[in-house]
């Protein structure tokens, strides 16, 4: 009995700042955020014929 109790308290002390589903999304957007800036810097480099990034 005090077992299930105590995995009830951990559980409820535990909570993060943000509900499972807004942390995945902010996880996803972030991620979509920083493939963004790498698919530009890569165009941008492909624009100045190779002399950025990857030159």
């Amino acid at each position: 009995m005090e077992e299930s109790q105590d995995l009830k308290g951990r559980t409820e002390r535990t909570r993060g700042l943000f509900s499972g589903r807004t942390a995945t999304l902010l996880a996803l957007a972030a991620l979509a955020i920083s493939v963004g800036h790498v698919a530009y810097a890569i165009w941008r480099d492909h624009i100045n014929d190779g002399a950025g990034l990857l030159g």
